[in-house]
Protein backbone atom coordinates (compact mmCIF):
# COMPACT_ATOMS: atom_id res chain seq x y z
CA UNK A 1 0.00 0.00 0.00
CA UNK A 2 1.32 3.43 -0.89
CA UNK A 3 0.40 6.57 1.38
CA UNK A 4 1.09 9.97 1.63
CA UNK A 5 2.12 11.82 4.18
CA UNK A 6 0.43 14.99 2.47
CA UNK A 7 -3.29 14.88 1.54
CA UNK A 8 -2.59 18.39 -0.23
CA UNK A 9 -0.33 21.04 -0.15
CA UNK A 10 0.78 23.97 -2.30
CA UNK A 11 3.99 24.34 -3.85
CA UNK A 12 5.88 25.88 -7.03
CA UNK A 13 7.49 23.11 -9.48
CA UNK A 14 7.99 19.86 -7.83
CA UNK A 15 10.56 19.61 -5.36
CA UNK A 16 9.31 19.11 -1.97
CA UNK A 17 11.40 21.91 -0.60
CA UNK A 18 9.00 24.39 -2.62
CA UNK A 19 6.06 23.23 -0.38
CA UNK A 20 4.45 25.83 1.62
CA UNK A 21 4.18 25.12 5.04
CA UNK A 22 0.90 27.19 5.71
CA UNK A 23 -0.72 24.70 3.33
CA UNK A 24 -0.06 21.42 4.07
CA UNK A 25 -2.79 18.74 5.00
CA UNK A 26 -2.34 15.94 6.46
CA UNK A 27 -3.22 12.58 5.50
CA UNK A 28 -5.43 10.78 7.99
CA UNK A 29 -2.55 8.26 9.71
CA UNK A 30 -5.31 6.88 12.18
CA UNK A 31 -7.76 5.93 10.30
CA UNK A 32 -5.93 4.24 7.92
CA UNK A 33 -3.89 2.50 11.12
CA UNK A 34 -7.30 1.50 12.21
CA UNK A 35 -8.82 0.18 8.92
CA UNK A 36 -5.56 -1.71 8.58
CA UNK A 37 -4.56 -3.13 11.53
CA UNK A 38 -2.10 -5.60 10.46
CA UNK A 39 0.43 -3.01 9.54
CA UNK A 40 3.69 -3.42 10.86
CA UNK A 41 6.19 -1.15 9.28
CA UNK A 42 6.19 1.85 7.25
CA UNK A 43 8.81 3.40 4.72
CA UNK A 44 9.50 6.50 3.95
CA UNK A 45 10.39 7.57 0.12
CA UNK A 46 12.73 9.96 1.13
CA UNK A 47 13.94 12.72 4.17
CA UNK A 48 11.04 15.17 3.34
CA UNK A 49 8.52 12.27 3.72
CA UNK A 50 9.96 11.20 6.99
CA UNK A 51 10.32 14.69 8.51
CA UNK A 52 6.78 15.97 7.50
CA UNK A 53 5.40 12.70 9.41
CA UNK A 54 7.64 13.20 12.22
CA UNK A 55 6.44 16.52 12.74
CA UNK A 56 2.94 16.52 11.72
CA UNK A 57 1.79 12.87 12.36
CA UNK A 58 3.78 11.12 15.08
CA UNK A 59 3.60 13.40 17.74
CA UNK A 60 0.21 13.12 18.17
CA UNK A 61 -0.01 9.52 17.61
CA UNK A 62 -1.03 6.75 20.55
CA UNK A 63 1.71 4.37 21.70
CA UNK A 64 0.77 1.21 19.54
CA UNK A 65 1.20 2.93 16.84
CA UNK A 66 4.55 5.07 17.68
CA UNK A 67 5.59 1.45 18.41
CA UNK A 68 5.65 0.74 14.28
CA UNK A 69 9.06 0.06 12.63
CA UNK A 70 9.78 3.14 10.54
CA UNK A 71 12.52 3.07 7.89
CA UNK A 72 13.56 6.09 5.98
CA UNK A 73 14.62 4.93 2.77
CA UNK A 74 16.04 7.01 -0.63
CA UNK A 75 14.29 9.12 -2.13
CA UNK A 76 12.90 7.42 -5.93
CA UNK A 77 12.67 11.26 -6.99
CA UNK A 78 14.54 12.05 -10.20
CA UNK A 79 15.41 15.24 -8.54
CA UNK A 80 17.49 13.25 -5.48
CA UNK A 81 20.89 12.87 -8.03
CA UNK A 82 23.02 12.47 -4.74
CA UNK A 83 22.62 8.81 -4.83
CA UNK A 84 23.07 6.37 -7.99
CA UNK A 85 19.91 4.68 -9.86
CA UNK A 86 21.91 1.24 -8.63
CA UNK A 87 22.67 2.54 -5.09
CA UNK A 88 18.54 3.15 -4.86
CA UNK A 89 17.60 -0.05 -5.91
CA UNK A 90 19.67 -1.84 -3.51
CA UNK A 91 18.68 0.57 -0.44
CA UNK A 92 15.00 -0.21 -1.69
CA UNK A 93 15.26 -4.25 -2.24
CA UNK A 94 14.28 -4.25 1.87
CA UNK A 95 10.68 -4.68 0.49
CA UNK A 96 11.61 -7.42 -1.85
CA UNK A 97 10.86 -9.92 1.19
CA UNK A 98 8.13 -8.70 2.11
CA UNK A 99 6.20 -9.05 -1.56
CA UNK A 100 5.14 -12.18 -3.25
CA UNK A 101 6.00 -12.82 -6.93
CA UNK A 102 3.37 -10.89 -7.85
CA UNK A 103 4.17 -7.66 -6.19
CA UNK A 104 1.12 -7.85 -3.66
CA UNK A 105 1.77 -8.29 0.30
CA UNK A 106 1.79 -11.46 1.67
CA UNK A 107 -1.63 -12.59 3.25
CA UNK A 108 0.18 -11.75 7.07
CA UNK A 109 1.44 -8.85 6.03
CA UNK A 110 0.83 -4.89 5.44
CA UNK A 111 3.41 -2.65 4.65
CA UNK A 112 2.90 1.20 4.19
CA UNK A 113 5.29 2.96 1.57
CA UNK A 114 5.01 6.92 2.62
CA UNK A 115 5.74 9.46 -0.06
CA UNK A 116 5.84 13.34 1.13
Amino acid sequence: MIWDVLKSCARQGSLDSAIEESSIEINDFTSLFNSFGNIKQVFFNGATAQALYKKHVYPDFPAMYKALNYTKLPSTSPAYAAMPYQDKLAAWSVLKPLCRADFSPPAHCETVKVDG
